[in-house]
């Protein structure tokens, strides 16, 4: 058996005509290239974005500086103009980092970067990446702590007010997330 050798794939080029039998005539067809899925295209961008402006950490700065210089209120800047206010930010980007933006409909138009676009999609990223790092270390968003807190009254018959609840969120609560564990361990000893 060691006579036989495994088949390689050989990998051939799309051909750029195809040539079909219609009737007793041979015609000539294009053929199309396949396209990268829209969703691919915009996954692969978002990540690129967030990889070139994602060291910025105060995005509402960068807002307002682009805000500025927008002089035409339309979200659209220059691509020199974007380039000297994102490195005023402590972002450089180089016309190669900026390309698939460029060629993406979403983030540019004619040349120009849709900004607001850009920021927002860094905003957002950000809002996600702290509400998990939040869910890591035991934060929950005081909305859903005040349900955990409510099912915990009733499960150990703790007979807590509504303003006992309200008066422990408000005492550990920081920036609209609080630890859970110290609320259900302070709330227990009342």
């Amino acid at each position: 058996m060691s006579h036989l050798r495994k088949p390689q794939t050989v990998r051939e080029r799309m051909p750029e005509t195809i040539v079909k039998i219609i009737g007793s005539k041979y015609v000539r067809f294009p053929v199309e290239k396949p396209k990268e899925f829209p969703e691919t295209i915009k996954e692969r961008n978002v990540s690129h974005v967030q990889e070139i402006l994602g060291g910025i950490q105060d995005t509402e700065s960068l807002r307002q500086s682009l805000l500025t210089r927008d002089r035409s209120s339309r979200g659209l800047l220059p691509l020199s103009e974007f380039q000297a206010v994102c490195a005023s930010h402590g972002a450089s980007l180089t016309l190669s980092t900026l390309t698939p933006l460029l060629e993406d409909n979403v983030f540019s138009d004619q040349g120009n970067i849709r900004w607001k676009q850009v920021v927002d999609l860094l905003e957002t990223e950000k809002e996600k990446k702290k509400a998990t790092e939040e869910k890591g270390r035991g934060l929950v968003d005081v909305v859903k702590a005040r349900e955990i807190i409510n099912k915990f009254n009733l499960i150990h018959n703790l007979c807590l007010s509504p303003e006992k609840i309200s008066e422990a969120l408000d005492m550990f609560h920081s920036g609209g997330y609080i630890l859970l564990g110290p609320v259900l361990h302070y709330l227990k000893e009342l």
